[in-house]
């Protein structure tokens, strides 16, 4: 039967994305880059407080089934504190800015946990992303704070997963 061979054959796809490493005035950023020829589509993912760019290597695999390119990236906070974790929201505007600049014309911002609130604070002040998805955002996670920013995102399509 196809659908099993399907199904196994998506479970075993592996990303061999190209690490990219990208400046910004005093911000740098490093992140695993999978380009899809001709796409006009991208996606940038942020991850968890425990976490770096390789917890998306399943999502960005099926990304690139859909024709989206993508592009995971490695957030690195000062220190551990809450301006430390602020810090970083430079960095995924850099990313941001890096993904702008190659051309798409279509760029989703998806984060989790903590990354989901840096994520939501970046997407409210950057008019490039088109779509926000937010796994497992909190009121406040590592003292970044994001309810009100919410408000600030505008007329723009969002995806917000949470349970208890």
């Amino acid at each position: 039967m196809m659908i099993p061979s399907l199904f196994c054959l998506l479970l075993s796809t592996t990303v061999n994305a190209s690490q990219v490493t990208i400046r910004d005035q005093s911000v740098q950023v490093v992140g695993d880059w999978e380009n899809v020829d001709e796409s006009t589509k991208a996606v940038i993912m942020v991850h968890q407080a425990i976490g770096d760019s390789s917890d998306w290597d399943f999502f960005s695999s099926h990304l690139k089934l859909a024709g989206f390119s993508a592009l995971s990236i490695s957030l690195t906070p000062s220190d551990s504190s809450p301006e430390g974790w602020l810090s970083t929201t430079q960095q995924i505007d850099a990313a941001i800015a890096w993904v702008t600049e190659q051309g798409f014309n279509y760029l989703a911002l998806v984060g989790a946990g903590i990354g989901a609130n840096l994520s939501m604070i970046s997407a409210a002040e950057n008019l490039n992303v088109d779509n926000l998805v937010i796994l497992s955002p909190g009121l406040q996670y590592e003292g970044v704070h994001a309810e009100n920013t919410i408000a600030t995102y505008g007329d723009r399509p969002l995806f917000i997963a949470v349970s208890r």
